[in-house]
Formats: C-alpha cells, sequence, structure tokens
C-alpha cells in the first residue's frame, strides 16, 4: 500500500497531496473586508461614516458648518442632521470654488432622481447645472437607498478658472464614491 492519495489515477505523495489541499483551502479565503482599490496619483481618499470619495490631495477637508461658498476647494464631514444648502445669490462667493459635503443634505426638489448604480451599490443620483463667472458648474447630490440622511453633494466647475474646477471633474468624483452599509 502506498502513501499518498490518487488524483484521476495520479499517485501524489502524501507531502504534495497535504501542500496541495492547503493551496486549495487558502485559495477559497478572502479578507473580511474589500481589497485596496487604487487612487488616482495626487488624489487622496475621504471617509465619513459609510461613505468613502475621491479628491485631489490638495483641497481641505472640514466639519460642517453653514457656508454660502468656500474660496478653496473644501470636503465638509457633516451635517448629521438634514440641512438645505440655501443662499441667496448676492451672498455667494465669487470665484466658486469646488465643494463636496458628506452629510445630510436636502437637495434641490427641483430635480428628478435617476437611479445609477456606482461602484455596485445602486443609488439616487440628482444633477443640476449653473453658470458662474462665464463658467458651468455642476452639482450632483447621489443618495444610497437605505440612508435617508446621507447624501452626497458635490458642486465643482467645469474649467480650472475655477478653485478646484476641470472638465468632468464632478463626473469624475462622483464615480469614486464607495458606500457601505454599516
Amino acid at each position: 500500500m502506498s502513501k499518498g492519495s490518487s488524483w484521476f489515477g495520479a499517485r501524489l505523495p502524501l507531502p504534495a497531496t497535504v501542500l496541495l489541499l492547503g493551496a486549495l483551502l487558502l485559495a477559497g479565503c478572502s479578507t473580511s473586508g474589500p481589497s485596496p482599490r487604487a487612487v488616482p496619483s495626487g488624489w487622496k481618499v475621504v471617509h465619513y461614516k459609510n461613505v468613502t470619495v475621491d479628491v485631489p490631495h490638495t483641497w481641505t477637508v472640514v466639519a460642517w458648518h453653514p457656508t454660502c461658498g468656500v474660496f478653496t476647494p473644501t470636503v465638509f464631514l457633516g451635517p448629521q442632521k438634514l440641512s438645505a444648502i440655501s443662499c441667496p445669490a448676492i451672498l455667494s462667493r465669487t470665484p466658486p470654488a469646488a465643494e463636496v459635503v458628506l452629510g445630510a443634505i436636502a437637495p434641490s426638489p427641483l430635480l428628478f432622481w435617476a437611479q445609477r448604480t456606482i461602484n455596485g451599490v445602486q443609488v439616487g443620483v440628482r444633477t443640476g447645472h449653473s453658470v458662474a463667472d462665464g463658467h458651468r458648474i455642476t452639482t450632483m447630490w447621489v443618495r444610497a437607498p437605505y440612508d435617508s440622511n446621507l447624501t452626497v453633494y458635490v458642486s465643482v466647475g467645469e474649467a480650472s478658472a475655477l478653485p478646484g474646477g476641470g472638465p468632468g471633474r464632478a463626473a469624475r468624483i462622483v464615480s469614486s464614491i464607495h458606500l457601505t452599509r454599516s
């Protein structure tokens, strides 16, 4: 009687059988979290509650406070409770810098929700456009269906003449959103 196992009629020595079975078992294992994702060069990941978003590394990250625009590209973390961004046009700062809010922001009631899948999660997205200093601004709200108190608000100029702006930058930020259930 030989020591080893038969695999499709071929005999393997016992040590080879143990190594093969161990390799097969390990191949079926994975880490408990998602695998690390690539972040574009010159960008950073910002995390708040159960959402992450990529933004250029030069952007400031601060706690939420009501404001009618920013002078430098900024990511706000919060608010915890549903808040609206409502500023009279006369108080809005010029030129508007890019803004991202990760919190409970009430979206514009004038826009309809489009269903979209972002990084494997079905979300609602509202998109609007305005003009400031002769440049187009894209504003997007993204809401996960399972957390109505978390909205990602993105407002970015489509021209690099506006602080933090660039062609397609709002859409690029939105496409980097990763949502998880907490």
